[in-house]
């Protein structure tokens, strides 16, 4: 199976909701729709976003390194994030700017302005994007049982916030990683 022109509206993501909507910053997911494995990452990197590809850059490489150690190549995995667009911290410079625990705390700083002047608080872009990601692993997901597979999809995280989103905690702080590194999660149906 290839895969389809992407359109992040198309899959369910609440993009006019989002903080980053109009950034135009946009990093696609990609790989076949009947992937056996699905990486997420958190967000796009600065390299995603001038390649206009998941994981590249020197993670990238070290992403492929990973796969041709357990028999895969990029072209036959699902890659995407639990947010797909780049985003920047206003008002910071260096790379403060651009670390998602910057972005989140402006964000919180943010709506806790505008509920001071009475104004609703904007959603975090992972909210506006879990319905989106939640499509695309129901669509691997019914490949993989429709190819027999009975565990389904195997999805891995690769950061806080993905595995997050995946696990279906939307509340709250993410997990560290590191506490769930080589467990197995039963995610909830998307």
């Amino acid at each position: 199976m290839t895969a389809l022109p992407y359109s992040p509206l198309m899959h369910g993501a609440r993009c006019h909701e989002c903080p980053l909507y109009g950034e135009g910053t946009v990093v696609p997911p990609s790989g076949p729709l009947d992937a056996p494995i699905a990486f997420v990452n958190d967000s796009p990197s600065y390299h995603d976003l001038r390649a206009r590809e998941q994981l590249s850059g020197t993670a990238g490489i070290k992403f492929d390194e990973m796969l041709w150690g357990i028999g895969y190549r990029r072209n036959e995995v699902w890659k995407t994030s639990a947010i797909l667009c780049r985003f920047q911290v206003p008002g910071l410079e260096g790379k403060k700017r651009y670390q998602l625990t910057s972005y989140m705390a402006w964000l919180r700083k943010m709506n806790a302005e505008r509920k001071r002047v009475d104004q609703p608080p904007r959603p975090s872009p992972f909210e506006c994007c879990k319905p989106r990601l939640d499509a695309e692993l129901k669509v691997l997901e019914e490949a993989a049982k429709a190819r027999g597979a009975p565990n389904g999809v195997v999805v891995q995280p690769l950061g806080p916030y993905a595995l997050k989103y995946v696990a279906g905690a939307a509340q709250g702080k993410p997990a560290s990683i590191q506490k769930y590194r080589g467990s197995v999660i039963q995610v909830p149906a998307p």
